[in-house]
């Protein structure tokens, strides 16, 4: 437990450490091992070699036994047929050279093998070898002992005695000490096959000891790197859920992490992180009620301030209606004489025609009167001449023709009147409250012609070229000012000679569009800009208010459309008025 703990308050970068040491130091005692089982497997081949070579000598020694061997062997065969042929001889005196040749040969060859013996025995390594080489060295002294007791019984003569011992006795011990030799030699081939099998089996356990220790070293590896990362995941993922539940405004939960590393310094930066956040959290709201306070009080004031502005706009209002109401008595006025002239011609001439009518009645009246009177006398001639005289004193004829002539030109004259009084009224009419009704532009403008005939007919002609236009929302009051505001100005520009004023009317699928061009003196570049600011003006002082084109923006903007203005000095001036069909909802 305490070596956890400790584990657990190491820094990452302190256990990533650790963990390379460890590893480093897995791999230095693997490759030690690797070394050592590399240096035993030298040693062992080594040993093979060598051993190889002690086999090549000792095959050698061997070969060299063998052909002694060979030797004794020929000797022997040699003495066997010897005496094989003093057998057949019916026992004839023995050639006593012969045998000492045999004999003789025998010894040399056994003198050679005894030199040999002693060669080959310090070439043996294992007990079993010696044992082995030992029963050899027995079973080749039981042979030279019986081969010489034979010797010994040819040489007192006794030959059938030495006869029966070679077939008996050294012939059975040489097949015993070949035999022993044999033995040896399958011991040295089991021995040889053996350490080959033995140091293979060291080859496979070295083999096997380094890919363990690898192994070891790789399973500790991920031992290790798998505590490092479930350590920084279950970390990282407890500081997430903090982090989450941090987003959703609970400050309330810290990170608690059992170590002392830098992923606890990380969360111990997240809890500082929370407890600023939780403080500025707490500010923020204090702030906000101290705002909401703020905002109410604020909220009153404006409230107060804005029934004054509504007060005020209310007062603007007015004053704007007074304004428009002004301008349009300025018009008036502007028209008044033109207005007086058109009224007075009928009234002239019907104020005329009922003076002739009082003559006409009382000439009338005085022909009646006299009917009444002779109405008694009718019958006298007298009578009848006074009436004839009468009718041709009142040209009683020639009044039934006058009279109704009078009459309706008295009527025509009333109408008139009544016409540009009611041109006047609708000029006139008071918009405090104005109402986009459906209206007919053309109408709005013949009436302002109407209104401006006067005033306009010793300037300029009026050409009308009106296109096909739908009605239109619109207060047709307002527009009809604007319509006299432009026409009047048109009519001014051409007080020099006689021109011509055009109107122009257009529609498309959402507007319409009146043109209004004059042939006039046009307007200065530099007044361009500023003839729709209000007392902006360029005529004598009282001859205009510099409102007209103001307002007339004014009533073209509050109808959501564009006034717009074209001129060249010396040619003309064109207005444009573009209005929608349909008021914006």
């Amino acid at each position: 437990m305490k070596f956890r703990w400790w584990i657990a308050h190491l820094k990452i970068r302190t256990r990533l450490w650790l963990a390379f040491a460890f590893l480093l130091l897995l791999l230095v005692v693997t490759n030690l091992v690797t070394f050592h089982q590399m240096g035993a497997l030298q040693a062992a081949r080594e040993r093979l070699v060598r051993g190889a070579q002690d086999s090549g000598a000792k095959a050698d020694h061997f070969d060299r036994v063998l052909l002694a061997q060979g030797g004794i062997r020929l000797v022997n065969e040699n003495a066997r047929r010897a005496f094989e042929l003093f057998l057949i001889q019916s026992r004839d005196p023995i050639d006593q050279q012969q045998f000492d040749t045999v004999f003789a040969a025998q010894k040399n060859t056994t003198q050679r093998i005894t030199v040999l013996y002693k060669t080959f025995e310090s070439l043996l390594d294992t007990p079993d070898e010696r044992a082995a080489f030992k029963a050899v060295l027995k079973a080749r002294w039981d042979y030279v002992n019986t081969r010489t007791a034979v010797e010994k019984r040819l040489a007192a003569g006794d030959r059938d005695a030495a006869a029966n011992a070679l077939h008996q006795l050294v012939m059975p011990k040489l097949a015993t000490y070949i035999q022993s030799w044999q033995s040896m030699i399958e011991l040295e081939r089991s021995q040889a096959l053996a350490a080959q099998a033995l140091e293979a089996q060291r080859y496979v356990i070295a083999r096997g000891l380094v890919l363990s220790m690898l192994g070891l070293a790789t399973m500790l590896a991920g031992i290790a790197m798998y505590s490092i990362i479930r350590h920084i995941t279950s970390s990282l993922r407890r500081i997430g859920d903090s982090a989450q539940q941090y987003a959703l405004g609970n400050f309330n939960q810290p990170i608690e992490i059992d170590a002392d590393d830098e992923i606890a310094e990380l969360a111990e930066s997240f809890n500082t992180m929370a407890e600023e956040l939780e403080a500025s959290r707490n500010e923020l709201l204090n702030h906000q009620r101290h705002l909401e306070e703020r905002v109410a009080e604020r909220t009153n004031e404006l409230t107060a301030a804005n029934r004054e502005l509504v007060s005020t706009n209310a007062k603007l209002t007015l004053a704007h209606v007074k304004l428009l109401e002004s301008e349009k008595l300025a018009s008036i006025g502007l028209l008044a004489a033109g207005v007086a002239h058109e009224i007075n011609n009928p009234v002239g001439f019907v104020y005329s025609n009922f003076g002739t009518l009082e003559a006409y009645l009382r000439k009338l009246f005085h022909v009646l009167t006299l009917y009444e009177n002779m109405e008694e006398k009718i019958a006298s001639p007298e009578a009848v001449s006074t009436i004839h005289s009468a009718k041709e004193t009142a040209e009683l004829n020639y009044l039934k023709e006058d009279i109704p002539a009078l009459m309706r030109e008295s009527r025509d004259g009333l109408m008139r009147v009544k016409e540009i009084v009611q041109n006047l009224r609708d000029f006139a009419r008071n918009d405090a409250k104005p109402t986009f009704v459906l209206a007919n532009v053309h109408q709005g403008l013949d009436s302002t012609l109407r209104v401006v005939q006067n005033e306009v007919k010793a300037h300029a002609e009026i050409v009308k070229e009106y296109g096909d236009l739908p009605d239109i929302e619109c207060v047709l009051s307002q527009l009809n000012q604007v319509f006299l505001n432009i026409i009047v100005n048109a009519s001014h520009a051409m007080r020099d000679r006689f021109g011509r004023i055009t109107i122009r009317t257009s529609a498309d699928a959402d507007t319409i569009c009146i043109a209004i061009s004059d042939n006039g003196c046009g307007i200065a570049s530099e007044h361009l800009t500023r003839i729709f600011e209000p007392f902006f003006t360029t005529k004598p002082v009282g001859k205009g208010t510099g409102l007209g084109l103001s307002i007339s923006y004014g009533i073209v903007s509050s109808h959501h459309g564009q006034l717009t203005v074209e001129s060249e000095p010396g040619r003309g001036t064109t207005f444009h008025i573009v209005l929608p069909i349909r008021q914006p909802a």
